[in-house]
């Protein structure tokens, strides 16, 4: 059930003047390109770089701890001219599956053992007539070496790049210029060098090498290591991401042509980009909540953003879109330019999702924003829903003030997210329908959750009730809870998947609506469970039900949660 929200809107005049697009545009703008997952992404980078393409290079998106098999991939991907797509670990997504076949692929390239990338997705691509070549070792220095040697095959090696195999950020960093110069990357433990790796710098005879990172992250132990072998040694300096990543910008980067952003905390929005970045003589800048290098934007012919406004935040959208729409003026304006209902909500749902303070927006040229926006937002996503208050305001902002202090956001985000992780690891197996995958989710929740009644009715509800966490990781909730638990999970598991709140049973109540298997299905997971709680006993009545079954005894306004609004 919903707590009560106290609003205070003020007028607010936005005109709508800018679209962001997810296509390529003219060098010029910033352009993001995004999808509603990893996998989307990369199928989004590659129709949006390349009309055809024999080969496909394919690496793992799952789970941010397999990035190594995959960032020495980059070069192989270059020399190929081929996008690099990602997998699940155990199955190829759909979206995925479509890019291959819309590009003509005939020869797919696998980075990665078969705890990164299965031998279910392996034979899966061989029984479609796919040629598939496996690029492995027995671990991550192995697989660099063995993608090495691919390379190798169709130009002579121009470098070599040695980095820490642990932190993708030091090799995501230098990956277009490592690609484009037909370089590979190679990796150490930060300590010393490890036999696969000696061998292949004896046998390609290298007489140089680069080291990526500061003394912390590959030890200096390492370069006398090179020395010694006869090998003069670089380095870029850096003992941290973004110190490294300045360093490079400011060294290898100033001949770019432009500039590709993406996260510092996810590899896979930025490893699919790599290869367009290295194609067009862009540099990579990879950033946390904020862009904040000292890099000569205006100059730059096109900047690229690479994954959704959880990856990369609006406000650094604006700042660089300011930057690029602004260079020849001295009027600048920091908010965020948007052009239709679809912008606005994934903006707004992604600043309540980073847990922002405040949204800007462009108040002196724009029009009306959509009626009860932000509300919309909130009641549809009550997974992200921690705001206690917000304010519209003529400034061109809105403010919000949340029922926890941001460290506690972020903390219960974390641990619901990664609770959530655990729990689909368990109850989703492969080739599930998506009503198969809702079902496994609505029993979880049914049986291991437990209405909140006692404090329901002495109305002294905790907080964390109205949360995914307090299902989650406490166990207990209300409606709201329950409803933010499933969307979760749903969203999590590849489901399309919105909370509606109206009325039910006399009283506030939420639900969800989700696209199952090509239709909308209706689930209540609070009026599943039975009250009072009974260990194992799992009700039906409400789980895939029809808007017209649900609408006998639930009451909402059908306006404001429309079918639409499940592709947002």
């Amino acid at each position: 059930m919903k707590v009560s929200k106290n609003i205070y809107i003020s007028a607010a005049i936005i005109m709508f003047i800018l679209l962001i697009p997810i296509v390529k545009v003219s060098a010029s703008e910033v352009t993001r390109l995004s999808g509603q997952d990893r996998y989307e992404t990369s199928a989004n980078i590659s129709k949006n770089n390349w009309s055809t393409s024999e080969n496909v290079v394919i690496s793992s998106g799952q789970g941010d701890d397999k990035f190594a098999d995959s960032l020495a991939g980059t070069t192989l991907a270059y020399q190929l001219n081929s996008p690099i797509l990602l997998t699940n670990t155990d199955y190829i997504p759909k979206v995925i599956w479509d890019e291959i076949k819309r590009l003509g692929a005939k020869n797919i390239y696998l980075l990665g053992g078969t705890g990164v990338v299965s031998s279910a997705v392996e034979n899966d691509l061989k029984n479609q007539g796919y040629s598939v070549v496996r690029l492995s070792g027995l671990n991550r220095y192995e697989t660099a070496v063995r993608i090495g040697e691919e390379v190798k095959k169709y130009k002579p090696i121009g470098g070599v790049f040695l980095t820490t195999g642990y932190e993708f950020q030091y090799a995501m960093a230098a990956s277009p210029y490592v690609g484009k110069k037909n370089d590979i990357v190679l990796f150490t433990d930060g300590y010393s060098l490890n036999s696969t790796t000696r061998d292949i710098l004896k046998r390609i005879n290298i007489d140089n090498v680069t080291v990526l990172g500061g003394n912390t992250v590959v030890s200096s132990n390492v370069d006398n290591e090179l020395v010694k072998m006869g090998i003069a040694v670089n380095r870029i300096d850096g003992n941290t991401p973004k110190d490294f990543n300045t360093n490079i910008l400011n060294s290898l980067g100033k001949n770019i042509d432009g500039l590709a952003v993406a996260s510092n905390k996810i590899f896979a929005d930025g490893l699919s980009g790599s290869v367009v970045a290295a194609k067009d003589n862009l540099g990579m800048a990879l950033i946390d909540d904020k862009f904040d290098y000292d890099v000569n934007i205006d100059k730059m012919n096109k900047i690229l953003i690479y994954g959704g406004y959880a990856s990369v935040t609006p406000e650094s959208e604006s700042y660089l879109e300011g930057i690029k729409s602004n260079s020849n003026s001295s009027n600048k304006t920091n908010g965020l330019l948007l052009s239709n209902e679809e912008d606005w909500y994934e903006a707004i749902k992604a600043s309540i999702s980073n847990c922002q303070d405040e949204f800007l927006y462009d108040s002196t040229n724009s029009s009306t924003m959509p009626k009860n926006i932000v509300e919309i937002v909130l009641k549809q996503n009550p997974d992200i829903d921690y705001v206690e208050s917000y304010v519209i305001s003529n400034d061109g902002s809105i403010k919000f003030n949340y029922r926890f202090s941001k460290d506690e956001l972020i903390d219960m985000k974390n641990r619901a997210a990664e609770n959530a992780k655990e729990v689909l690891s368990n109850i989703i197996v492969p080739n599930m329908t998506q009503i198969e995958k809702a079902k496994a989710i609505h029993d979880y929740i049914v049986t291991n959750a437990k209405y909140d009644y006692d404090n329901y009715m002495k109305n002294s509800v905790p907080v964390q009730d109205y949360t995914a966490y307090g299902i989650l990781i406490n166990g207990t909730g209300v409606c709201q809870g329950y409803a933010s638990a499933f969307n979760l999970l749903a969203k999590m598991s590849g489901i399309k998947s919105i909370a509606v709140n109206g009325t039910a049973g006399g009283g506030i109540h939420m639900w969800n609506m989700a696209m199952l298997d090509g239709k909308i299905g209706y689930i209540d997971t609070t009026w599943d469970d039975p009250i009072p709680d009974k260990s194992g006993q799992i009700i039906y009545n409400y789980f895939d039900i029809s808007e017209s079954q649900i609408s006998k005894d639930h009451f909402w306004d059908k306006d404001n949660f429309t079918e639409d609004y499940l592709n947002y």
